[in-house]
């Protein structure tokens, strides 16, 4: 797929095969790493259902564009069924 392919979809989640042409890698590097090595795909928040890796389609756009576009894209309470929450320190860098 292609990012507008992916903005443009009603699927709350997408395969690994939908998001590797836009990551550059291989599909199967994806679900290897969401057994394997899930810190490394945490932005993305992958989901195990058995063998099979979904990822949240609104998570993969959020990390994709950054914020702005959630915000720019989406109501409040959306926003807030796919973001974990996360608390802002000013003083740690």
């Amino acid at each position: 797929m292609t990012i507008n392919e992916i903005i443009n979809t009603t699927a709350t989640t997408l395969g690994p095969a939908d998001i590797a042409p836009i990551l550059g890698c291989d599909p199967q590097t994806l679900r290897e790493m969401a057994v394997s090595d899930p810190e490394a795909l945490a932005p993305l928040q992958p989901i195990r259902l058995g063998k099979r890796v979904r990822f949240p389609r609104m998570r993969f756009l959020a990390w994709y564009y950054g914020e702005r576009y959630l915000a720019d894209q989406m109501m409040v309470h959306d926003w807030l069924n796919y973001v974990p929450e996360c608390e802002y320190d000013p003083e740690q860098k």
